[in-house]
């Protein structure tokens, strides 16, 4: 394992045991996280982001079975942890779990508890994962409201999440998840109920809080456009497969699997004919119980090979050090 690595998710596969039947969420997917830098997870509603994240918090709900494959945690090369193994109740992964890897949740209304005040979640966070006493708990709580850019954060700490507007409520999300110092951050969605002025906000705080920090961040998001300012490395990912994976600028840049390719075509451009259409992929996403041979994207495909996408599936092919292509046509183009 590279000695930059600081996570490995490696073959991994998450069936959900519904009453309807066996729903394959993730289908052997991989992936690594660097350290002091961010991965970029995108595609559309239903691809299995967030079932990534959780997977890797380990807060998949009781319906879900990780299947194979393996999550490895390499704060210490010599002694990795391996996350995917670790009992329910096991007191690493509780250290690990808001400690060494926390999470910026999409919906922050929901995920503050209504009940309770801000300063009082955070409280009680770093009582549970450091040994500082109430009142230096509080005052971290204070200084990461500060930090997030709160204003008035002494009088911030005892409100509720109601009483906060959207764009305070994810502030105070981003300031409850770096408190403890992780060397991780996954943030699911983070700006998606915000209007873009706040994104651009909360974008450059979690920029800038990763200088600080000297964290890795695991971006998930529908918006091709926000992962370009944020992500080091990118993987789409379309019905719990990765399509392609690359840097930044290979995807955006050099493209080479169609549904990465089509996600491209239906971001607004600036100076676009006001009155033309946005390029949206054909077809629809198949069900979640529809079996499928062959290549995930054939059915919506322009460019599928019938006889071979519709029956075989593509495996990743590399094409630099960096770039990973999963796609019949990639292949056939090349002979």
């Amino acid at each position: 394992m590279d000695e930059k690595t600081l996570l490995e998710v490696k073959d991994l596969s998450i069936y959900f045991n519904l009453r309807e039947g066996v729903l394959k969420a993730i289908d052997g997917i991989s992936f690594n996280v660097d350290k002091n830098s961010t991965v970029g997870i995108v595609g559309e509603s239903g691809s299995g982001k967030s079932v990534t994240a959780q997977a890797i918090m380990r807060i998949l709900p009781e319906t879900a079975e990780i299947k194979t494959g393996e999550i490895n945690y390499y704060k210490d090369p010599a002694n990795p942890i391996k996350i995917h193994e670790l009992p329910d109740k096991s007191p690493i992964l509780g250290n690990i779990r808001g400690k060494e890897i926390s999470m910026i949740f999409q919906e922050p209304m929901s995920a503050f508890s209504p009940l309770h005040t801000i300063g009082h979640q955070m409280i009680e966070c770093l009582r549970l994962h450091t040994p500082m006493t109430k009142q230096e708990a509080r005052e971290r709580a204070i200084e990461m409201l500060a930090k997030v850019g709160i204003s008035n954060p002494e009088k911030r700490v005892d409100q509720y999440s109601f009483e906060l507007s959207g764009g305070m409520r994810q502030r105070a999300m981003i300031a409850i998840a770096l408190s403890t110092n992780p060397s991780i951050v996954i943030a699911d969605e983070p700006t998606t109920s915000l209007d873009v002025t706040i994104q651009a906000q909360i974008l450059k705080l979690m920029k800038d809080m990763q200088a600080e920090f000297n964290m890795s961040i695991i971006f998930i998001t529908h918006n091709l456009g926000v992962i370009a300012q944020m992500a080091d490395m990118i993987q789409v990912m379309y019905l719990g497969k990765i399509m392609e994976s690359g840097t930044a600028e290979e995807i955006f840049y050099e493209p080479r699997h169609p549904y990465t390719i089509n996600l491209l075509k239906a971001i607004p451009k600036i100076g676009s004919n006001a009155n033309g259409k946005l390029e949206a992929i054909p077809g629809q996403i198949p069900g979640p119980f529809d079996v499928q041979k062959g290549c995930k994207f054939c059915t919506r495909c322009p460019s599928a090979i019938k006889g071979l996408c519709d029956l075989r599936t593509p495996e990743l092919k590399k094409y630099s050090e960096t770039h990973s292509v999963s796609c019949w046509k990639c292949l056939e183009q090349e002979k």
